[in-house]
């Protein structure tokens, strides 16, 4: 209401509520304040195109197009400048991680979570009054096997429903101009939530969609699920139904007896809002059952502190083993299969990935992989990380790997795989290697902060050696754990400098950040850090 009042009275007091509301979003969450924003975009393309349509027989065009514009605008500087400490944080964490700030995934990752056209209009196999008609559409409205339980999870439950779609039907022949506002709103995120290629009746037609454009766009890209945007589309329909019960009310109070009309408002209150939940509901509601397998309770009891690695990673259900049994668990990225090169550096490289990360078991997970994955995992754990089974319930395969003690001394060579292992945020990494006159390879700070993690052997003091050189002289203060320790002056020599880390800053797992005046873009080089 904020955000359409100002176009039917232009007070200032609207015009600043409508920018409050968006901008607050910002700070609230940012697919919420996506969603708010491409509202407000639709709203303004719509008002521009019903004025433009009216427009014609108006001889104050012009005006009109002025005052519309000049509401818009009034409405989207008072959002920014509300939202403007949360843009430039954010601008900040565009500036130190480029373009890994945002987890774009692939358009095929969007696909496989997008709504076929049919789901809007054909009820769940599992819908309580209508679990016995005959159509059934494998991947629409039930699953592709009988185990296939994923068209069944409320994400996909996208029905509209009978009632309310004969209910919005009138609300949109009847409701006037507003009608058609909300109808347009419903019709083009419904588009959105159709994703990248338009399915219909289970099949591929792979007609192209608007959401192909959303995926490029910075911020709704984040999105990244199209049938998240079927929400909006649920509450455009139940404005419409709204609409639709008030013109019934209306049409039988102007001509129906008292009873009458006493009747109808207690259908309109009880009756009609019974029956659009009866055709949502689905009785006993589907659950996907998470057993937990007896081996995380087996390491629950394990006493230490060690890291799990889960494969495949990352599976919800897996995920609540952390918070049930208090369990570390890693996340991993899976790459797939792996050269004679990159297992010989994995095996080089063990010891080290395993005592950063107190990493002690791993989990296969055999229902969830492929029978070749699983021999090749197994193969994997064994030959290069020597690995030993210690637990199989034939579902879950669980290893142990040997034990890697925290060298004490942390040598990191930022231009290798196994140096960036070590590295935060803040770094360049980029190939091919920025190089220095054709002698050695160096890798450039990013941003106005650069952080490095590495594990204590022990709570004494540790001297921090980094080899680096800057463009000009800079200033860079060294922090541990939060608490600035000491400052540096770089060079433009490539040369050690050394600085002194106290063991009263120290914890398990700690971080270095490097922390420079301003924002820095290709001025100080680094190769290598020691800590000793």
């Amino acid at each position: 209401a904020a955000i359409t009042s100002p176009l039917t009275n232009n007070q200032r007091r609207d015009i600043f509520l409508a920018g409050l509301f968006l901008g607050v979003n910002a700070y609230i969450d940012f697919q919420i304040a996506a969603f708010l924003g491409l509202f407000s975009a639709l709203y303004a393309l719509y008002e521009f195109i019903a004025l433009a349509t009216r427009g014609r027989a108006r001889a104050n065009g012009r005006a009109d197009y002025f005052a519309l514009t000049r509401t818009f605008a009034a409405i989207a500087l008072t959002a920014l400048v509300i939202a403007a400490p949360m843009l430039g944080i954010i601008a900040n964490d565009f500036a130190i991680e480029g373009g890994d700030y945002i987890r774009v995934f692939k358009m095929e990752y969007s696909a496989a979570r997008s709504y076929d056209l049919a789901m809007f209009f054909i009820p769940s196999a599992r819908s309580a009054l209508y679990a016995n008609v005959p159509l059934k559409i494998p991947g629409v409205n039930t699953g592709q096997t009988v185990d296939d339980v994923g068209p069944l999870s409320p994400d996909r439950q996208v029905f509209l429903g009978f009632t309310a779609l004969a209910l919005a039907l009138i609300g949109y022949a009847r409701g006037g101009r507003a009608a058609r506002f909300w109808i347009f709103i419903a019709a083009a995120f419904a588009l959105f939530s159709l994703g990248p290629a338009l399915h219909l009746w289970g099949q591929d037609t792979r007609v192209p969609l608007p959401y192909l454009i959303l995926h490029e766009i910075p911020i709704l890209n984040h999105i990244r699920i199209p049938m998240r945007y079927g929400v909006m589309v649920m509450i455009a329909f139940a404005i419409l139904v709204g609409l639709g019960i008030f013109w019934l009310m209306k049409k039988i109070a102007s001509r129906q007896s008292l009873v009458a009309r006493k009747i109808f408002h207690f259908a309109a209150f009880c009756v009609l809002p019974t029956l659009i939940l009866v055709e949502a509901a689905l009785i006993p509601y589907p659950i996907q059952s998470v057993a937990m397998p007896r081996v995380y309770a087996d390491l629950a009891r394990v006493p230490g502190d060690f890291s799990i690695l889960e494969i495949p990673t990352f599976n919800w259900r897996a995920a609540a083993a952390m918070l049930l049994r208090s369990l570390r668990i890693l996340e991993g990225a899976e790459k797939g299969f792996l050269t004679n090169a990159e297992l010989a550096e994995d095996k080089r490289a063990r010891d080290q990935v395993i005592a950063f990360f107190a990493w002690r078991y791993a989990l296969v997970h055999r229902d969830w992989l492929t029978p070749d994955d699983t021999r090749a995992l197994d193969a994997y754990l064994r030959e290069v990380l020597d690995a030993r089974v210690f637990s199989d319930d034939g579902t879950v395969i669980a290893y142990e790997l040997p034990r890697a003690r925290v060298a004490s001394t942390t040598q990191i060579d930022l231009r290798e795989n196994i140096g960036q292992l070590y590295a935060g945020r803040g770094w360049q990494f980029e190939y091919p290697q920025a190089n220095w006159e054709g002698q050695f390879n160096f890798v450039w700070t990013r941003g106005a902060r650069s952080e490095i993690y590495f594990r204590a052997a022990d709570a004494r003091d540790q001297t921090l050696t980094i080899r680096a050189y800057a463009a000009e002289p800079q200033r860079v203060q060294i922090a541990l754990n939060g608490t600035r320790v000491a400052e540096l002056t770089l060079t433009r020599e490539w040369k050690d400098y050394r600085v002194t880390l106290p063991a009263r800053s120290m914890i398990a797992m700690n971080r270095v950040d490097f922390i420079f005046d301003t924002d820095l873009q290709e001025t100080v080089g680094v190769t290598t850090i020691e800590i000793k």
